[in-house]
């Protein structure tokens, strides 16, 4: 039921969603359905195919919820993530190696010209290798006080377009 309400962008069939409080909030209550599998089994996500199929299309966001079972909410911290969620209208999945980031596509930064779906959200996915991380504390506890402000210096820079923090 849940899809078909996203489908048609409303809890209530020709009632209109004024402040859009359905469309900020269906991400949240689509991942909690389907990646919770104490809750719904996925394949009961099989009784409405043809709402599926017509998501899946809409953007990777919906494609790696109701398609792809390894994926998770990120971190795997729930409070986090409903908070992150709800506070800030960021949706962060991770599938293998790889990062999903789902907000509207106002808060993305436009030199990186990502698509808009329907409901006026962006994502973008990236690689995410836990072994190649380190933490800044880590990063900066061997450097002196002028490595440490160039450190900082090139994260806030911005050469040619390119930003080296994310948006």
């Amino acid at each position: 039921m849940l899809l078909s309400y996203i489908s048609s962008g409303s809890m209530v069939r020709g009632v209109e969603d004024k402040k859009k409080l359905f469309l900020d909030y269906h991400s949240v209550l689509l991942i909690y359905f389907i990646l919770d599998s104490s809750q719904v089994d996925r394949d009961l996500i099989d009784l409405g195919s043809h709402v599926v199929e017509s998501l899946v299309k809409v953007s990777e966001f919906y494609r790696w919820i109701l398609k792809e079972p390894e994926t998770e909410i990120f971190p795997n911290n729930k409070s986090w993530f409903e908070s992150n969620a709800t506070s800030n209208g960021i949706i962060v999945l991770k599938k293998g190696n790889e990062i999903l980031i789902r907000k509207h596509s106002t808060h993305f930064n436009d030199s990186l010209s990502l698509k808009v779906d329907k409901y006026g959200y962006s994502e973008i996915v990236v690689s995410h290798n836990t072994s190649e991380l380190v933490s800044l504390r880590e990063k900066i506890r061997s450097e002196n006080l002028k490595e440490r402000l160039g450190l900082v210096y090139y994260f806030v820079k911005n050469e040619e377009g390119k930003h080296n923090y994310p948006s």
